[in-house]
């Protein structure tokens, strides 16, 4: 419904057999730990821009994202072992938060120019990825971001980048 403005924290927590969900378009935020532990869900279909901590964590079976409005923050460990998302669209994200998409088979993904920070862990395990493009808006790259992504073939690091951690 409509008059639906907040769903909140770890509403459907271990829902197991949740698989599709439509959020309304009056629900702009994700809060933390939604859906976490929905080993079923496989697509959130609404018109949010904010995903905040856990929302994702855990939900191995995810492979879609639809969001019709302009994802803005991923929060910490967002989509942490959701080892079936493939791709996501975060053309104008300027956050994302640590161990993000830690363990995700994201195979294409484009950092947008407004991200500034390459948080810890975040992209650690993704054993799809094959390629990344630094954006020049990045100056820090932080420890383990892209630890074990086994796959990765190429990486463009641009000169603004002043710092790259372990």
């Amino acid at each position: 419904p409509s008059s639906v403005k907040k769903i909140g924290k770890y509403c459907f927590y271990e829902c197991s057999s949740l698989k599709n969900v439509t959020i309304p378009s009056s629900v702009t935020t994700l809060e933390q730990g939604l859906f976490l532990n929905c080993k079923s869900l496989e697509t959130i279909d609404g018109s949010f821009n904010i995903i905040n901590d856990i929302c994702f964590c855990n939900c191995p079976s995810l492979t879609k994202i639809n969001s019709r409005s302009v994802i803005t923050n991923i929060g910490n460990s967002a989509f942490r072992h959701c080892s079936s998302l493939k791709s996501i669209d975060i053309s104008s994200v300027k956050t994302i938060g640590e161990n993000a998409f830690y363990n995700c088979s994201l195979e294409l993904f484009t950092i947008p120019s407004s991200v500034t920070t390459i948080t810890e862990n975040s992209f650690y395990g993704c054993k799809s990825m094959k390629s990344i493009v630094i954006p020049s808006s990045v100056n820090k790259i932080c420890c383990n971001s892209f630890a074990t992504c086994k796959n990765l073939e190429s990486v463009e690091i641009p000169s603004s980048v002043t710092n790259i951690e372990k």
